[in-house]
């Protein structure tokens, strides 16, 4: 008997083929039961089949595509036995990615059992591309004979790209060394034919004399440790370390084993050569012991200090007792004595050292002074040196000093000095010295200036800032140095300031042109580690607002506020005393960072940054080589010229007005002692060099230099001989430089001594602000220039509050006609000897109805947008008090 098989299989359409439920499967269900029945009343054997409707469904994601992109399809069925996908089998759930060249439909069928089918269906739209863009730089932009360039390009929207007609990569670079001056164009082309071009062009030198560099980080070592040298070389073909070629600019880390001198030697195409070199001190890991007796020789009765120290030691006795491996301590011997002192490395071996104290008899006390010279010009110094014998205590003048020493002076006027030396018996003796003092004296302040006495402040000012409200904003060093507060100069009166979130102290400042001060950087508790953070203090709302962390930490960068209003961030350590090589722009309209990761280059810490005429950064120390930074794209070093002091300015200061730099100062730490020479570049020439200036009449490193409102540069502070931050040997006379006459003249002197960490400001009144000293510590003096002494000042009635670039705008002042000069200098923000925003513009100015028609500088390249102090000037020099005016776009 055969069987037959009956079904019902429903073929429903359009939207009613998805209906299910119970009316649709009660309808099948009659159906069969009665295909049933009939089949039952012929003697057939009947099987029903309930067959179930079969279902599909798909998505894009995304349905719309660029040419060239893609999208995910996914697919889901139900009571299906198979499924296609545009005629292709495919699981029955499932996802598939396309990339279509053309706008394209996607079907998705459900096949069941029984043969019924369903299908669902997505459109995935493919748009036509974008004009391509085009983009190419050479870094460096100018190279000299034999040297070479780095092009980069990029692109977007192209499929083919050429270089100066040859196919390349739509992204990549090449290095060139053309022979001559050679412009290299980029096209790039898109799908559809479209094609876009940037040209960059490589200038070849004429193959000027070479120039050659090279630092050592660190430049001591333990023996088995490592330094990293670091050379940079300008107009070169070739260069060589020790003998052995290297590339014209780099590093290499190395590990002497004994102290070792590195050059670097670089050649030009013509055979001419410079070099540079560098000692790498390699010091013994062995253990070693040192001590001294002060004084050495004592009354009886009397006493001594000793003081020890070792290396490498992991316990020390003196004259066999057991003391610590570094220290100090009294001794009060009745007779001669020597003091033996050993120092035990972990290995057993053992260094000594030996100090004596001698015992005198107590005879009768001796005492001598002399001074150094015996007479001085007012305002300058003399240095006093003294010496007893058989005494027990000392006083010069009635203060008590050390049994031997020297001291700097500053008299006013002639001046007798008695070191009196007391014996333990009290019996005394002295020796006596006059500096006389010539020449006009303070009596005289038209000529010499005036210094206000020393105020007490708060906290020492390390950084400073002038406020565009007058006020001036400083904070202190290292522990406290999350400890800003408001200086008001009219009312003298102080305000603590909200903290920063984080420790200030060491990070660079700059002025954002409207007005609040932007730090970068700052101190994370250990000498030489930076910190990430970034943020900015708004006057107007007393409230300090983060910004986006940088790269790397940074402690001592510079802040250069660029023309556009962006600030250029650059040198710092990290950690470790690890430079941050990596320049950066921060930009205030969306508060990212733009890496310049084409001009790394480890510079000085704080180095001496201005915006020069053409818009580039200039770099103008404290290293001999001075450089332009392009901070265009990816940024570019060009090297401009070398300083023609022989050594680093290491802590000397740094102006720039009308175009033109002056360095002054500096070194003295380690290179050798400080420098009075001062030395001015001019950046609008065609090719800029460097020019010495007179020399100051006193060595100064540490020192902190001024721009005045009559265009003169005023010099404060800083100490003189060797070593860092020597108040042994202080520079208390004030100098001022003529740029008229190039001469600098000696003004009075600061009461105390203003070295590291000391600041100074302009104010708006026309005086000086010299401030703080890590040694002198919270406190202040205000200097009154010359020309506060010399008559009448004009006087402003009205002045704009903000100004466009090349706007001729109004000055009210009833001295119209006496006024022969007008400046404007940009708001101070100083630290660490370096002013990082104060610049002077001389501006163009005609006589009006009810004052005078003066022009804003042109562009933003001669003076950076911001607050700057608007001074009028008049025939015998005096300024006016300052108007604070705002230069914008």
């Amino acid at each position: 008997m055969s069987y037959q098989y009956c079904s019902q299989r429903s073929s429903l359409k359009g939207s009613n083929r998805r209906i299910v439920g119970s009316r649709l499967n009660e309808l099948v269900r009659r159906l069969l039961i009665a295909c049933w029945l009939i089949c039952a009343g012929m003697g057939i054997t009947c099987v029903p089949v309930l067959a179930q409707t079969p279902a599909a469904g798909i998505i894009a994601n995304p349905t719309v595509i660029a040419s060239g992109g893609s999208s995910t399809l996914t697919w889901t069925t139900n009571n299906a036995v198979s499924a296609d996908l545009n005629g292709t089998t495919v699981p029955l759930n499932g996802s598939q990615t396309v990339s279509p060249t053309v706008s394209t439909t996607y079907r998705i069928t459900a096949h069941s059992s029984t043969g019924a089918t369903d299908w669902g269906q997505v459109l995935v739209t493919v748009t036509a591309p974008g004009a391509p863009t085009a983009a190419i730089s050479a870094s460096p932009a100018s190279i000299a004979a034999g040297g070479s360039s780095t092009l980069t390009w990029t692109s977007t929207n192209a499929v083919s790209a050429t270089l100066n007609g040859a196919p390349v990569a739509v992204n990549g670079s090449q290095t060139v060394s053309p022979t001559t001056t050679t412009a290299y164009t980029f096209i790039a082309t898109s799908s559809s034919g479209a094609t876009a071009s940037k040209q960059a062009t490589v200038t070849v030198g004429s193959g000027g004399a070479p120039t050659a560099g090279i630092i050592a980080n660190p430049t001591s070592i333990a023996s088995g440790g490592s330094s990293t040298l670091t050379w940079t070389t300008s107009n070169a073909v070739s260069a060589d370390l020790n003998g052995t070629p290297v590339a014209l600019n780099g590093s290499q880390t190395v590990s002497p084993t004994a102290s070792t001198t590195y050059r670097i030697t670089a050649r030009n195409s013509a055979g001419a050569i410079d070099w540079g070199q560098v000692l790498v001190t390699v010091t013994s890991s062995g253990t070693t012991a040192g001590i001294t007796a002060n004084p050495t020789s004592i009354p009886s009765g009397g006493s001594s200090t000793l003081t020890w120290t070792s290396t490498n030691a992991v316990s020390a006795t003196l004259n066999g007792a057991s003391v610590a491996v570094n220290g100090s301590q009294t001794v009060s011997p009745t007779a001669t004595s020597t003091y033996n002192f050993v120092a035990t490395g972990s290995s057993g071996t053992t260094a000594s050292a030996q100090a004596t104290v001698t015992v005198t008899s107590g005879g009768t006390p001796a005492a001598g002074l002399t001074a150094n010279p015996t007479s001085i010009v007012a305002g300058n110094s003399s240095t006093l040196t003294w010496t007893t014998s058989n005494a027990v205590s000392a006083d010069l003048n009635g203060v008590a000093v050390p049994l031997n020493g020297s001291q700097v002076v500053s008299p006013i006027t002639t001046t007798a000095y008695r070191i009196t030396a007391h014996g333990s018996s009290g019996a005394t003796d002295w020796g006596q010295v006059s500096v006389t003092v010539t020449g006009t004296g303070t009596g005289d302040p038209a000529v010499k200036g005036q210094w206000g006495p020393v105020q007490t402040w708060p906290f020492m000012a390390a950084h400073a800032a002038l406020l565009p409200n007058g006020s001036v904003f400083f904070w202190p060093s290292f522990g406290n140095g999350n400890n800003p507060y408001l200086w008001n100069p009219a009312t003298n009166q102080f305000t603590a300031a909200p903290k920063a979130g984080y420790n200030i102290f060491c990070a660079g400042h700059s002025f954002l042109q409207d007005g609040k001060l932007f730090l970068a950087g700052g101190h994370a508790g250990n000498q030489n580690d930076g910190v990430i953070n970034s943020t900015f203090y708004d006057p107007s709302q007393n409230t300090w607002t983060a910004t986006a962390n940088m790269n790397a930490p940074r402690w001592y960068p510079t802040n250069t506020t660029l023309p556009n209003g962006d600030v250029l961030v650059v040198s710092g350590f990290t950690t470790n005393d690890n430079y941050n090589t990596l320049p950066q722009v921060w930009r205030p309209a969306n508060n990212t960072w733009r890496n310049l990761t084409s001009a790394q280059l480890m510079q000085p810490l704080y180095p001496m940054m201005f915006v020069a005429p053409n818009g580039k950064a200039f770099s103008a120390g404290p290293d001999r080589i001075s450089r332009y930074l392009d901070t265009s794209g990816t940024g570019a070093w060009t090297t401009v010229g070398t300083i023609n002091y022989t050594g680093p300015r290491d802590y000397g200061s740094a102006v720039m007005f009308d175009g033109k730099v002056m360095v002054a100062g500096g070194d003295g730490d380690t290179d050798g002692a400080a420098t009075n020479t001062a030395e001015i570049i001019d950046l609008n020439a065609a090719n800029p060099t460097w020019q010495f200036t007179s020399p100051m009449s006193a060595a100064r490193r540490q020192l902190n230099l001024t721009l005045l409102p009559d265009g003169k540069v005023f010099a404060s502070g800083g100490s003189g001989g060797f070593g860092f931050d020597n108040s042994a040997n202080p520079v208390y006379p004030a100098e001022m430089w003529d740029p008229a006459t190039g001469s600098w003249t000696t003004m009075n002197s600061v009461t105390v001594y203003r070295g590291y960490h000391s600041t100074a400001l302009l104010l708006p009144d026309g005086r000086v602000l010299s401030a703080g000293g890590e040694i002198t510590g919270a406190s202040a003096e205000i200097y009154s220039p010359p020309y506060l002494f010399k008559g009448a000042r004009p006087t402003v009635t009205s002045a704009p509050t903000s100004v466009k670039y090349g706007q001729t705008f109004l000055i009210g002042t009833p001295d119209a006609a006496n006024i022969t000069k007008v400046t404007w200098i940009r708001l101070g923000a100083v630290t660490h000897a370096l002013n990082q925003n104060q610049r002077l513009n001389n501006l163009q100015f005609a006589q009006a109805t009810g004052g005078l028609n003066i022009t804003a500088p042109a562009n933003a390249n001669l003076a950076p947008p911001g607050h700057y102090m608007l001074f009028l000037v008049n025939g015998n020099g005096v300024p006016s008090v300052a108007k604070i005016i705002q230069i914008t776009p």
